[in-house]
């Protein structure tokens, strides 16, 4: 049997399994029909990518591919029509490239991943709700733009940075920030507006200096519809204001990984800001900051509690099993992690612990909670709009 022979479910099934849109342009010119089966196998793609670092990190409706430049010979907008996010880690078109990108012309494309040459940005005219980049380009820095932003994902920016800018982006839901702040003696904090529709919020703020309070607690204040929040805390020194209260919080993950960890008074401020908060994790690689006497109090504080993950904690023994054993029996139940080899995701398969560096749907429980600060997805993609 020649390939032609094959009828169209099984030559489109064949198409499927190429997932580089270098290789299946190259079959559009075989002929009309391999052509429409083609376009047809495109209509499925969501995400385009260079697979960067990994192709295992993307979801399964992404099409990779092999040259950037290849990118500048097609019509993205004719091929991939149903396209939701674009991931150029190099944005390397000029003027004249950004006219051949047709990037204007790709009405579903919604989400932007670039590392470099942000500034380049302004050769196209493409409002975007999705952004993840080292810092925020100049081109989202104005109403027209930046009022587009709900999602935005910074590995380069420090808070103070970020408060010159946030006037600017006044509709975002989700925001992750990351910075190293080595050579600082004083850390930067926040400044800006408060920001009245963020819901999910992701901070680090790295420091050399114990002493320099970290600040995303601070910040975290300026969020009054925070819903969700992962805190990297590499010091023992937490500033809390313990008079401003989220009532709105109940999704916490707290992480450390070094030896400066904040001791449990610190941790008991930051828990008695959020005390209708369901899902608390704290971890830490280095040593244990819960004990046995931690669980009942962070029960009578959090009422609403209904998952406490507080695996790798050595200190825990089977006295709080008994405890939560006991409790369960005349209350609501509380599901307890407290060992290192306890999969959360088979109790609750709607968690994922995979790492993605796109993930389906807005959903901080489903694609965050599980997993360490830097798995964390750059983008993730709602689905209340397609």
């Amino acid at each position: 049997m020649f390939i032609d022979d094959l009828p169209d479910d099984c030559l489109l099934a064949i198409f499927c399994l190429i997932n580089t849109i270098d290789d299946l342009l190259i079959f559009v010119e075989v002929c009309p029909r391999w052509s429409r089966l083609v376009c047809q196998r495109l209509r499925k793609v969501k995400y385009l990518s260079d697979g960067y670092p990994d192709r295992a990190i993307y979801p399964k409706n992404t099409i990779f591919y092999n040259q950037t430049n290849f990118l500048y010979k097609i019509q993205l907008s004719k091929f991939l029509p149903n396209l939701r996010i674009l991931d150029i880690p190099v944005l390397i078109f000029d003027r004249s490239y950004g006219k051949r990108f047709d990037l204007e012309k790709l009405n579903s494309t919604k989400g932007l991943i670039y590392l470099l040459d942000g500034h380049k940005l302004s050769y196209i005219d493409k409002c975007f709700e999705m952004v993840s980049s080292p810092r925020l380009a100049h081109y989202f820095l104005n109403s027209h733009y930046g009022s587009k932003l709900k999602q935005l994902h910074l590995t380069n920016c420090n808070l103070e940075a970020f408060s010159s800018c946030a006037k600017y982006l006044p509709n975002l839901l989700r925001l992750h920030l990351e910075d190293q702040e080595f050579w600082l003696d004083d850390v930067s904090r926040y400044k800006g507006p408060i920001l009245e529709k963020v819901e999910i919020f992701e901070c680090s703020v790295t420091s050399f200096e114990d002493s320099n309070p970290y600040p995303g607690f601070d910040m975290a204040d300026y969020l009054p519809s925070l819903k969700s929040a992962f805190h990297y805390v590499d010091r023992s020194s937490v500033f809390v204001n313990q008079e401003i209260k989220n009532y709105y919080m109940e999704d916490l993950v707290l992480q450390n990984m070094y030896a400066c960890s904040p001791n449990w008074n610190t941790i008991k401020g930051i828990l008695r800001k959020y005390p209708n908060l369901k899902h608390l994790a704290i971890r830490s690689n280095i040593e244990s900051i819960i004990e046995d006497a931690h669980i009942p109090e962070i029960i009578r504080m959090l009422p609403q509690i209904t998952i406490i993950d507080v695996r790798n904690s050595k200190k825990i023994t089977d006295k709080t099993i008994r405890f939560i054993d006991e409790h369960n029996k005349r209350n609501k139940p509380i599901s307890f992690y407290y060992k290192t080899e306890q999969r959360l995701e088979i109790d609750w398969p709607q968690f994922s612990a995979e790492r993605k560096k796109i993930c389906q749907g807005l959903d901080f429980m489903k694609n965050c909670f599980l997993k360490p600060f830097d798995h964390l997805p750059c983008l993730m993609d709602p689905l209340d709009d397609k």
